[in-house]
């Protein structure tokens, strides 16, 4: 199993760590919003703890801008308060040992829950993924390899893929009773007979062949308990703009796995980018996707069955085992 697919079994489908909801902020912004003191429950490991008096300042600063009071005594009393803030934050800080603090937030890991569940109720989608993954050589120099991913899904019997990149492009056509994947380049496909479901059919090809279909992981989210319970750490870093979307940016860690989820701000929650990064390897190489998504496609229904073209070759599909 790759990076991107061992971190999509992390989270259990039914079981959920707590009914609460997310609290999420629902603006953008709002002037002194993150000068506000970070719970303890919310510091992220390897930073100092909140500094209390650089809030005091920073919240006294941005109420004086407010209220726009203008008063020399005022402004006088800042910088002292503010030499003073300084002085104490040093002290406080030269005394503290290094914060080693684990955070697991229920409700960030619930978010993820949600929105697998979710992804899993949808009828129909189309998602596109600009996608870079890092190769690393014996040397231990990185080279970054991008493609572009494409799923089309209708329903849990139809499924089609497609990964272009840069070193290799394949193909993948299930209809509910067989799976082919083709490569268009090399004329090469192979077929194989497939369960009734797309995600008993993503098991079986990856247990038998070691094949794993292009963004399986929209389909994975929440399959598997004993994964959240082996989280170490799951964080709400804060709001983050991408593609023009307004998403929660998230953090979690496992055992040699660091990776990010940055998830749409909405009542239909999507993903919006992925940033997985293995920690147990010396170069720390890095697997990132940027999601755009339709979720109301113009499907062909002859988009999930291959049509062989004439120069198409089929070959044998090996087990693992043999």
């Amino acid at each position: 199993m790759n990076i991107a697919a061992s971190v999509v079994h992390l989270f259990g489908s039914e079981e959920r760590l707590a009914d609460k909801k997310p609290s999420i902020p629902n603006k953008r912004d709002d002037r002194c919003l993150w000068n506000s003191p970070v719970p303890a429950a919310s510091r992220i490991p390897g930073v100092a703890k909140t500094d209390d008096c650089n809030y005091v300042f920073q919240r006294t600063a941005c109420c004086m801008r407010i209220n726009n009071a203008g008063s020399v005594m005022m402004k006088r009393n800042l910088k002292l308060f503010c030499l003073l803030a300084a002085t104490a934050s040093l002290n406080v800080h030269a005394d503290d040992p290094p914060a080693t603090e684990v955070v697991r937030n229920p409700q960030v890991i619930n978010k993820v829950i949600d929105m697998g569940e979710y992804l899993r109720s949808l009828s129909q989608f189309e998602v596109t993924a600009a996608v870079s993954r890092d190769t690393v050589l014996d040397s231990g120099q990185k080279i970054e390899i991008a493609s572009k991913n494409t799923l089309l899904v209708v329903g849990h019997d139809r499924l089609y893929a497609l990964s272009d990149g840069d070193n290799n492009t394949r193909e993948f056509f299930y209809n509910g009773k067989k799976l082919t994947q083709y490569s268009p380049y090399l004329n090469y496909y192979t077929t194989v007979d497939a369960p009734k479901t797309i995600q008993e059919t993503l098991h079986l090809v990856e247990q038998h062949y070691g094949i794993q279909v292009p963004m399986e992981d929209m389909f994975l989210f929440g399959s598997d308990q004993a994964q959240i319970d082996a989280l170490q750490s799951a964080l709400y870093i804060g709001p983050s703009t991408v593609n023009g979307q307004l998403c929660d940016h998230l953090a979690f860690r496992q055992p040699g796995v660091d990776w990010q989820l940055w998830i749409t701000r909405a009542e239909k929650p999507l993903p919006c980018k992925l940033v997985i990064t293995t920690t147990d390897d010396p170069s720390f190489p890095q697997y990132s996707a940027v999601y755009r998504w339709n979720l109301k496609p113009v499907i062909k229904p002859s988009a999930f069955t291959f049509t062989p073209q004439k120069g198409d070759v089929a070959i044998a599909l090996k087990k693992t085992s043999e």
